[in-house]
């Protein structure tokens, strides 16, 4: 029996160990050979598994395939390479060339498909593989998997890179060489003692059908340890040199043959589900593309989560301050705790003079550890500042004091570092994380003299949603209001205001487009949220389950 099942089991084990010493030693306050940090989240485990099947896939074909053309075939080593030499290119174009695809797809989607193009490809290779490598329909199979090959290794590197601070980067560079290193070994000692034991199995199995066949061959060749792979030629000249009937012969090499491909075309049957399984792990990649914010924090809700659920008392989280507003909102839509949730930032960068960031980020913490923070929902704190996430807006480009509260002011402010709360707010209904990032809904601002064509095409645009900033209280021009009407019967429609602050009024005004008219007209007033946060939640309301049949009941809350 091969030693091959033994060594892995064995590998798996002291992989097992190596984690728990390496934790043992960071708890003692030792450098680790390796910062498990870099596999801290499910994303980046998902990887790391991931990468694991796609070395380990790879490194089994690359055993398979030239020992099939070399040994079967009869080819030199440099006809094989030559042989290989469509899906090696392959590999190699396809990586340097998906990283096209990222700003389109995000890594979850090119994962799956990465691993289905495996799939496929080794299916089918299994169906209409025989002796002959170099047949159109192989060379295309052999291709297929390629692509996906190549699109799996650079993507799945660089979800570790970007997942990991800059400060783990040789981490990164160290945990992708081991798991290539011992993929590659595994696969291919996976694949070796896999297709020796088929052999193995399949020719005593046929052997035992020719009872007469297999003593004469007993008698002359020591059939429990010497099967393996051999081409019909060699087979042939050794058989020869023995006192076997030429029939016997015959019916050998026939065996053989026949032995060699069913082991083949189990061996990829086995592959092509190692690669099915693999979809799953591909399922926990990040599924945001660059930029999209909202599904980066959907997971950064649950990450919290988890966190507050082992324990942790608060959460601070730091970003640049082009969304902060957004991004603090959303998760105060989405993370069901009392425990409190502070988004930082900086207006000036690390090596501007009058950086504020160290001072931001102390002040959030604090914050973040106050007792007195519980039950207020996720804050903003900046400049010394604590700003209540659903009123926080940025009034400025560049100045530090850039975030305001026009509606109430900050609820709080740090004094000798200790957060001094002068107001308080009532948590609203969060929602879950469990339907994903929010729906991309319309931002539409209403201008003077506007004509409203823009708003007839976004359904066209597969917009499920609209939030119209009106002018004022909510209004829109008289000509407008028709046309408002109209989409409000396709698609939601939320008002809000494209004024800095105050509340979507209801019953004051009810001239054509007027607030009265509007809400008439099928729309939802949003009270008093901006229309950049009034889009937010009903993203994340058209997700769920209830659906738009719960957007008056989701915004009741803040009017």
């Amino acid at each position: 029996m091969s030693p091959a099942p033994f060594m892995i089991v064995i590998g798996i084990v002291r992989l097992q160990a190596f984690v728990v010493w390496t934790r043992r030693r960071t708890e003692a306050g030792r450098t680790p050979l390796l910062a498990l940090e870099v596999v801290s989240s499910p994303s980046e485990r998902a990887a790391v598994y991931a990468m694991f099947a796609v070395v380990a896939l790879e490194g089994a074909l690359n055993f398979s395939v030239p020992l099939y053309i070399q040994i079967i075939q009869g080819r030199t080593p440099i006809e094989t390479a030559i042989a290989m030499m469509p899906f090696n290119l392959t590999v190699f174009f396809t990586a340097m060339l998906i990283i096209k695809l990222y700003d389109k797809l995000a890594p979850q989607q090119i994962g799956r498909w990465g691993f289905v193009l495996c799939t496929i490809a080794l299916l089918w290779l299994a169906w209409v593989v025989r002796n002959e490598w170099s047949a159109p329909v192989v060379m295309i199979e052999l291709i297929v998997f390629g692509i996906g090959q190549g699109s799996l290794v650079t993507l799945l590197f660089n979800v570790l890179v970007t997942a990991s601070p800059k400060e783990l980067a040789g981490d990164v560079g160290s945990l992708r060489g081991t798991t290539n290193n011992l993929a590659a070994a595994v696969g291919t000692a996976f694949s070796g003692a896999l297709l020796v034991g088929l052999l193995s199995a399949f020719i005593l199995a046929s052997l035992g059908q020719h009872p007469e066949l297999k003593a004469e061959l007993q008698s002359q060749v020591d059939l429990d340890n010497n099967i393996t792979f051999v081409s019909n030629e060699r087979l042939l000249t050794a058989l020869e040199r023995t006192n076997v009937s030429p029939e016997h012969i015959r019916e050998a090499v026939r065996i053989n043959e026949e032995g060699r491909l069913r082991a083949l075309k189990i061996g990829l049957l086995v592959m092509a589900a190692l690669s099915l399984l693999a979809i799953f792990p591909a399922s926990r990649l990040p599924n945001y593309r660059p930029g999209e914010i909202p599904a980066n924090l959907i997971e950064v809700a649950r990450l919290i989560a988890e966190g507050f659920a082992s324990g942790f008392d608060g959460a601070v989280v730091v970003q640049g301050t082009d969304t902060i507003e957004e991004s603090a909102f959303l998760l105060d839509l989405l993370v069901d705790s009392d425990k409190p949730v502070v988004v930082t930032g900086a207006m000036r960068g690390a090596d501007a003079p009058g950086a504020e960031g160290p001072a931001n980020l102390l002040s959030a913490a604090i914050v973040a550890a106050s007792p007195q923070s519980r039950g207020l929902g996720t804050l903003v704190v900046l400049n010394y500042d604590i700003h209540a996430a659903r009123f926080v807006q940025k009034s400025h480009t560049a100045l530090p004091s850039a975030f305001l509260s026009p509606l109430v002011g900050p609820i709080g402010t740090l004094i000798e570092r200790q957060p001094r709360f002068h107001a308080q707010v009532k948590r609203n209904p969060t929602l879950s994380t469990a339907e994903g990032s929010p729906a991309p809904v319309a931002l539409v601002k209403v201008a003077m003299g506007d004509d409203g064509r823009l708003l007839g095409s976004l359904p066209g645009l597969g917009y499920p949603g609209v939030v119209l900033e009106g002018m004022g209280a909510g209004h829109v021009p008289a000509e407008v209001a028709p046309l408002v009407g109209d989409l409000a019967v396709k698609i939601p429609v939320v008002l809000a205001s494209r004024a800095m602050t105050g509340h979507v009024f209801t019953q004051t005004y009810g001239y054509p487009g007027a607030e009265i008219d509007l809400i008439k007209r099928g729309v939802v007033p949003s009270g008093y949220l901006s229309g950049l946060k009034a889009r937010l939640l009903l993203g994340l309301v058209l997700r769920s389950a209830r659906g738009a049949a719960s957007i008056p009941e989701a915004f009741a809350p803040y009017r």
